[in-house]
């Protein structure tokens, strides 16, 4: 059906991603790829279709470019909220936090941190990125503001498993 809907709008950015994510099921990685840089061609803003690519380039190893991709995407929802908040807002903040986690795997803290800050600025005590900075904060020996992120978050929203590898305090 994907490769029907591409024949009849080989020019929409949705009919590419939905052959690319055929593709990629059928671990046709290569192929699922030029599709997916199809439909970014067609649509700067084809934020799903940027994710998809840093999927495949996770699962090619090649962590430095995913993240590429995944910030490409995350800049695709800023230009697109304002007119597609419903669509983009399930995924903003989770995007921003995945960012930070793939920075602090390859050990670039400095980023991790910068994109765990960026969204707590958006979505002030989203939980992963409260629990991401205050990991990267308690490892860096400011234990004092990671027990305090995690006693804000817990406090405000009454999470409690987000900051499990944090001494929450009193």
């Amino acid at each position: 059906m994907a490769e029907r809907a591409t024949k009849i709008a080989p020019d929409d950015a949705t009919t590419q991603k939905a052959l690319g994510t055929v593709l990629a099921a059928e671990a046709e990685f290569d192929t699922a790829a030029t599709a997916y840089r199809r439909a970014v061609a067609l649509d700067a803003n084809a934020w799903g279709a940027m994710i998809e690519l840093g999927d495949l380039a996770e699962i090619g190893g090649d962590q430095r470019a995913a993240i590429g991709y995944f910030e490409q995407a995350y800049a695709a929802m800023t230009r697109v909220y304002d007119t597609q908040a419903p669509r983009v807002r399930p995924w903003y903040a989770a995007t921003g936090v995945l960012i930070g986690d793939r920075y602090a795997r390859i050990g670039a803290l400095d980023d991790a941190e910068a994109w765990y800050r960026r969204v707590l600025s958006q979505t002030p005590f989203q939980p992963e990125a409260t629990s991401g900075l205050a990991n990267l904060l308690m490892r860096s020996g400011n234990k004092v503001e990671a027990v305090r992120l995690c006693n804000d978050l817990r406090d405000r929203t009454g999470a409690k498993a987000s900051c499990a590898s944090v001494p929450i305090g009193p």
